[in-house]
């Protein structure tokens, strides 16, 4: 909860936070209840971390990228208004300014934010390794037109990446990735899925294979779907 100060305020659920600065363009109302908006939250957020945590703590900045990503891909925040509050606050001095310019200055007005905490992984665990950045939300088009919006690809390479949560368990939806991965080597490209466990347990594996894939002899090889599977 964000408070003025030198009132006086209690909670028994959750903590609060004090500012002297409160501009009308920070506050919203949400079912009634006038609130911060949401790029102004962001903004004490990565100035307040949790538990006593140092700022600059490396969990700090990790919570706040994954939040950062989830409010731009699914709660509506826009780089440009979390640049508007960046501007508006930085100059007074404020914790948390430091690590909100560098996330801006990470992601950009260009990022493309990832749909679930799984790809979100997968990303970091890319990004920790010696291979270039794939492209989240690829859309892919092939000789028959529109094919599907992958997670990720790697263009050059003609690589997919598809990170498939249970939802992808069912039968139903085990012959509609069949299918679609079909057209995919149609359109030239090589598939690679991969679960949750594979991600988390076995990443060097997943880094070695793509890495194999980027090769100049596999760019130019037939297309195939490969990628690791569950036993």
């Amino acid at each position: 909860m964000l408070v003025e100060r030198g009132r006086d305020h209690r909670t028994d659920l959750g903590r609060i936070a004090q500012t002297r600065w409160l501009p009308p363009s920070h506050i919203t109302v949400v079912g009634g209840f006038r609130c911060t908006t949401l790029e102004r939250t962001f903004f004490d957020l990565c100035g307040d971390p949790d538990d006593g945590m140092r700022l600059r703590h490396p969990v700090h900045e990790r919570r706040m990228k994954q939040l950062y990503n989830d409010c731009v891909g699914r709660r509506g925040l826009t780089f440009t208004r979390a640049v508007a509050v960046h501007s508006t606050l930085a100059r007074r001095g404020r914790s948390g300014t430091r690590l909100v310019r560098k996330l801006l200055q990470q992601f950009g007005p260009d990022h493309v934010p990832t749909r679930s905490d799984l790809e979100t992984l997968f990303l970091e665990l890319v990004r920790s390794r010696d291979l270039p950045d794939p492209m989240p939300q690829f859309v892919v088009s092939g000789p028959d037109g529109f094919v599907g919006t992958v997670d990720f690809a790697w263009p050059a390479h003609r690589l997919v990446v598809e990170v498939d949560s249970s939802w992808h368990d069912g039968p139903l939806d085990r012959l509609a990735d069949t299918e679609r991965d079909r057209r995919l080597a149609a359109a030239g490209y090589r598939v690679y899925r991969y679960r949750y466990g594979h991600i988390v347990l076995e990443p060097d594996r997943v880094i070695r294979e793509l890495g194999a894939a980027m090769a100049p002899m596999a760019a130019v090889a037939a297309p195939r779907t490969g990628g690791l599977r569950s036993g």
